[in-house]
């Protein structure tokens, strides 16, 4: 062959058949290879990167700037830049009934052994349905399967309801509701980032374990949000006074324990085991720092009888409750009382004066022992 230049060469007929030689260096020698081997080496690096990411022959993943390290299976350290799209698990709806789209749901079981996961609605006040391991892309029927958002953004959905940066919590039935619930657990889900009847969007981030990752929503930060018992649910060990405690006598609690941004303050009316008697003031204190009133409970060592004990707690002899705290015969809490108390002015002052009320005791056993409870929030 003439020498010339490759530039120089007429092009070659396509499709090549394998059987072309072309030239290369190979250790400093200059050999020559079929378009064929030349082919076989490709196929053979692409299968083995293929085994190496664990794809099947019929994938076509894209990758731009991919570095990958470790052995099979692939583990990737980091990954820095951008993810697009959402975190979500496989579910399927075993509630009984439909569940529609956006309801938090827990999870119940597992199908198999397969990675798809049974959920059902979340619900605060109980437990054992508790917490939400996501928030459901779309409406499940029965039996249905679909995926529940861990991380990332729900839409489209109706998020018409709310306001934008509305920090959303799992309220009864699994519902997003931008209020903490009153009682039972409290866990925040999302914060709504797009406010629209038909295309709004949410932005998912269940809780503590995926705050693992150090999430940050553009729209404030949602990580570090485990499920807590809400304030007036907490039941925090007893507290002790800086002093005794007497009828009639003003004292400054000294010593309370911190609850996250919660207090409860606990205060004996009377001793363990005298029987109670009606009367005001039977034990007031100072009010060591400014609050507001969560809510109240009572308890004795030795139940009223023939009637219901009533307490009355106020401030500055003004009471705070509509509806006064009671325990009914043969009980020995306020939490199971037929009546709960209503708390009718909740801004206790700091240095304000609170004092005890017993205004009704046991017809046959008055009662003994009594606590009463103040959960508060610091102001």
């Amino acid at each position: 062959m003439a020498e010339t230049t490759i530039t120089g060469l007429p092009n070659a007929t396509t499709p090549l058949d394998g059987t072309e030689r072309v030239p290369m260096d190979q250790n400093g020698t200059t050999v020559d290879a079929s378009t064929q081997a030349i082919a076989n080496l490709a196929l053979a690096n692409a299968s083995a990167a293929r085994t190496a990411l664990g794809l099947a022959t019929t994938d076509s993943p894209t990758f731009t700037g991919l570095t990958i390290t470790g052995t099979a299976p692939v583990v990737i350290p980091h990954i820095h830049g951008s993810i697009a799209g959402d975190f979500y698990v496989h579910v399927r709806n075993t509630s009984g009934g439909p569940l529609a789209a956006g309801t938090a749901v827990y999870a119940t079981g597992s199908v198999g052994d397969t990675d798809r996961i049974t959920v059902s609605a979340c619900d605060p006040s109980n437990a054992a349905t508790m917490p939400a391991i996501g928030i459901l892309q779309t409406t499940l029927a029965q039996n249905g399967d679909g995926d529940a958002v861990i991380l990332g953004e729900l839409r489209p959905f109706n998020t018409g309801g709310y306001q934008i940066r509305d920090r959303l919590y799992v309220g009864a039935g699994g519902a997003l509701v931008a209020t903490p619930p009153a009682s039972g657990l409290v866990q925040a889900v999302g914060s709504v980032v797009r406010v629209n009847v038909n295309t709004g969007t949410i932005l998912v981030n269940t809780g503590a374990a995926m705050a693992r990752v150090g999430f940050t929503g553009a729209y404030g930060d949602l990580s570090g949000l485990p499920s807590i018992p809400a304030p007036t649910n907490a039941a925090p060990e007893p507290l002790a006074a800086t002093a005794a405690i007497g009828s009639g006598t003003d004292y400054a609690l000294g010593n309370h324990r911190h609850q996250r941004d919660s207090d409860v303050i606990v205060i004996p009316v009377g001793d363990e085991s005298s029987a109670l008697t009606t009367g005001t003031a039977k034990v007031s204190f100072r009010m060591p720092f400014a609050a507001t009133l969560l809510a109240v409970r009572a308890g004795v060592n030795t139940a009223p009888t023939g009637s219901t004990l009533i307490v009355d707690i106020n401030e500055a002899g003004t009471t705070l409750l509509t509806t006064k705290l009671s325990i009914d015969a043969s009980e020995t809490t306020s939490t199971t009382a037929a009546v709960p108390a209503v708390i009718s002015d909740s801004n206790l002052a700091d240095e304000a004066i609170i004092s005890i009320d017993i205004d009704q005791i046991g017809s046959t056993i008055a009662g003994a022992g009594l606590k009463v409870s103040l959960f508060v929030r610091r102001t």
